[in-house]
């Protein structure tokens, strides 16, 4: 999905994650102790309109405390905060972060997450 990776490419050009090694796009294995997922769930609404794509998207971070889960979400929220912008193929008029990080009780896996959540309007990627 080109909204998926060019939010991670954003991630890792900032320096904040290595794709397949602790920054991943719609699951996170297990295993990883240290990481960073971002994933879309809902559907991207096309305005018929103007045009535009609209929608939302959760950027996950995992950690070995609480206060490092929160952390590493505060960095990416840092990175992806913008205005009009093009990352990858797609023409951002704007990525805002819906709130500040929530982190969720210990895993079974003993680390911590935290979630912040996007909404986002772009061009049409589609053409």
């Amino acid at each position: 999905m080109k909204l998926l990776d060019a939010v991670v490419e954003r991630i890792q050009t900032q320096g904040l994650g290595v794709p397949g090694k602790d920054l991943f796009r719609g699951f996170m294995p297990a295993q990883v102790s240290v990481g960073t997922l971002v994933l879309a769930r809902v559907t991207i609404d096309d305005d018929p309109y103007t045009g535009l794509k609209k929608g939302t998207f959760q950027v996950v971070t995992r950690a070995e405390t609480a206060d490092a889960a929160y952390e590493r979400a505060s960095a990416v929220k840092n990175v992806l905060k913008l205005g009009s912008q093009q990352l990858g193929e797609v023409k951002f008029k704007f990525i805002f972060p819906k709130h500040e990080p929530l982190v969720f009780p210990r895993t079974d896996g003993s680390q911590y997450e935290a979630s912040v959540n996007y909404q986002f309007v772009s061009e049409d990627w589609s053409n």
